[in-house]
């Protein structure tokens, strides 16, 4: 179901430290006490030094209304060694986010000519943003909206495998998501019986 480009330049490679570092995300998820803060952490982890991202933001798309300007979830996350300006956002892809929208799926695509596969093409000249690839991967999808996760980067990282990447932080994401989900509904149904219990000892009484 994903979508990609490929370019001739030397491209990452996923190797077991990225394997350690999303285990260790995972466990780090569930020790955050919200959403916002756990989308921020999914952010920064695609700017840190093993990822190679340029800016990722988390972003919410309405799902019938291609013009409705896409709402940011998080603060965005830039990566520090960037020198070429200090904004946080990434430029964001027209094209990219309406090939998500219409078909919620990791997507990748760029702005660099001759590139080979079946991807999307990046609606960001590269005389504005220089050459780019980028990544939207679907966190959350509804018959409104898509939450997207939305990460540029250097165009060498344009591969299939960088998507498969970034999809699987997002499932590590996803997967902490239900989990807390569960275990606040736990909580919840565990305060109702104990309420419900002292209730009827009273009545008793």
């Amino acid at each position: 179901n994903t979508r990609y480009s490929t370019f001739g330049a030397k491209a990452g490679r996923i190797d077991t430290t990225h394997l350690n570092t999303l285990t260790d995300f995972a466990h780090e998820l569930l020790t955050l006490p919200t959403r916002r803060a756990r989308l921020e952490r999914l952010c920064h982890l695609m700017v840190d030094g093993a990822f190679h991202g340029r800016r990722a933001v988390a972003l919410r798309m309405a799902r019938g209304d291609s013009e409705l300007t896409p709402q940011a979830l998080c603060t965005p996350a830039r990566n520090e060694r960037l020198k070429e300006d200090y904004d946080s956002m990434p430029r964001l892809s027209r094209g990219l986010l309406s090939a998500v929208r219409r078909q919620p799926a990791p997507t990748f695509a760029s702005n660099v000519t001759g590139g080979k596969g079946g991807g999307v093409e990046l609606s960001i000249a590269p005389e504005q943003a220089g050459e780019q690839a980028a990544a939207a991967v679907p966190l959350r999808v509804d018959d409104e909206s898509v939450d997207v996760l939305y990460v540029s980067f250097p165009p060498q990282f344009g591969t299939v495998e960088w998507l498969t990447l970034v999809a699987l932080a997002a499932q590590q994401y996803q997967h902490a998501e239900s989990t807390i989900a569960v275990q606040t509904q736990a909580t919840r149904h565990a305060a109702i019986t104990r309420m419900l219990g002292a209730a009827y000892g009273v009545r008793l009484l």
